[in-house]
């Protein structure tokens, strides 16, 4: 009898080891496990969600549905986040207030006009011209579109509309020389930021020969320094100086 050659042997041994293999007992792990059924779109269990916040009123929307806040020929609307609610009520000198309860509210402008919103929360409205021609203290106020800002009050929030900021002009001889006496309004004694851009801007078109740097900075000094003094005399003749010289002069530098 022949010996097998080694290929022949290797080819051989492979064949037994392939038909031992393939005629022995299944072990358990080699068995063929039917698939598990995929679990149907009605069958699978849904994630929690949380519903989404509804969409914020957009400034067509306040206008639509919101209350009137009115001074003179300014006329924004107010619409309240539920559950607050809101109290319109007119001053005597033309001005108006909204009483809010706790809790948020919007204030938009007519539309083509803008609410600016200075650094302390106050905002500035101007009309579709650019010409600011009033403002609301009271609140801290964010910007939330051109013609739409949000109010948040923990405690309520009460908001002061005015569109007017100068009782009274006269020219006289005050302070050693030509003075200009200006005797402002209750708001523009108490609105911050948005009141020292319109009563300069209306103190300006009521009487153009105050349009000087100087009498711009002695407007500020003293709607900062003495807000409560009857009269603010404001004197073209005096230099112009820096805010620190200024201050230091009482409004009065010479």
């Amino acid at each position: 009898m022949r010996r097998a050659t080694p290929s022949a042997a290797v080819a051989a041994g492979v064949a037994l080891l392939l038909t031992l293999v393939g005629c022995g007992p299944r072990r358990a792990d080699d068995a063929t496990t039917s698939p598990t059924p995929s679990a149907s779109p009605t069958d699978a269990v849904s994630p929690d969600r949380t519903p989404s916040a509804p969409a914020a009123p957009d400034a067509a929307t306040v206008r639509a549905q919101g209350v009137p806040l009115v001074s003179g020929p300014v006329a924004l609307t107010l619409l309240t986040v539920a559950p607050a609610t809101v109290t319109v009520a007119a001053d005597a000198d033309g001005s108006a207030r909204a009483t809010v309860s706790p809790g948020t509210a919007l204030v938009a402008a007519p539309a083509g006009w803008s609410l600016t919103v200075p650094a302390d929360g106050s905002v500035l409205v101007t009309d579709a011209a650019g010409v600011p021609v009033g403002g609301v203290s009271g609140g801290a106020a964010v910007a939330v579109a051109p013609d739409l800002v949000r109010v948040d009050g923990a405690a309520g929030t009460d908001l002061w509309l005015a569109s007017a900021t100068v009782a009274a002009l006269s020219w006289g001889d005050r302070e050693g020389g030509e003075s200009l006496g200006v005797t402002p309004t209750a708001w523009a004694r108490a609105s911050g930021l948005a009141a020292q851009d319109l009563t300069w801007a209306q103190l300006v078109a009521q009487e153009p020969r105050a349009d000087a740097p100087t009498m711009h900075d002695q407007l500020l000094c003293h709607m900062l320094g003495a807000p409560d003094k009857d009269q603010w005399n404001l004197e073209p003749w005096r230099p112009d100086v820096d805010a620190f010289t200024m201050i230091a002069a009482r409004c009065n530098p010479e």
